[in-house]
This record gives C-alpha cells, sequence and structure tokens, in this order.
C-alpha cells in the first residue's frame, strides 16, 4: 500500500476515535445534568447547591471550547 493512503487511513481512524471521545464526553456530561436536574426536582439539593454544582460540570466545556 502506498504511504499516502495509510497516512490517509491513519488520518480518517484519528478523526474517527477524537469524534467517539468527544460524544462520549458530552453524553456523561448530559448524563450528568440530567441527575442534577432530578436531585433538584426531588428536593434534595438547595438552589446553591445545584448552581454551583452544574458550575463545575460545565466549567471543563466551556474551558474547551474556548480553546479549541
Amino acid at each position: 500500500m502506498k504511504a499516502s493512503r495509510l497516512l490517509k487511513a491513519q488520518r480518517r481512524a484519528q478523526r474517527a476515535l477524537a469524534a467517539a471521545a468527544e460524544r462520549s464526553h458530552l453524553r456523561a456530561i448530559d448524563d450528568d445534568l440530567h441527575e442534577l436536574g432530578r436531585l433538584r426536582r426531588e428536593g434534595e439539593l438547595s438552589e446553591r447547591e445545584f448552581q454551583a454544582r452544574r458550575q463545575s460540570i460545565l466549567s471543563p466545556v466551556v474551558a474547551r471550547r474556548v480553546l479549541s
């Protein structure tokens, strides 16, 4: 196989892996936010606790968007 084809295949695989990792990360954040909302609705969290936890969940997302 030509080196250029191997390089293209490797880049394609890297992009697919990065996309899968990003989807997994976003799915984990979504799950955390759903759980946080459930705890808030059930009254297990105060408004202040809810806001602090939500901010801690969303902080890495904001930082990643700004840096990329």
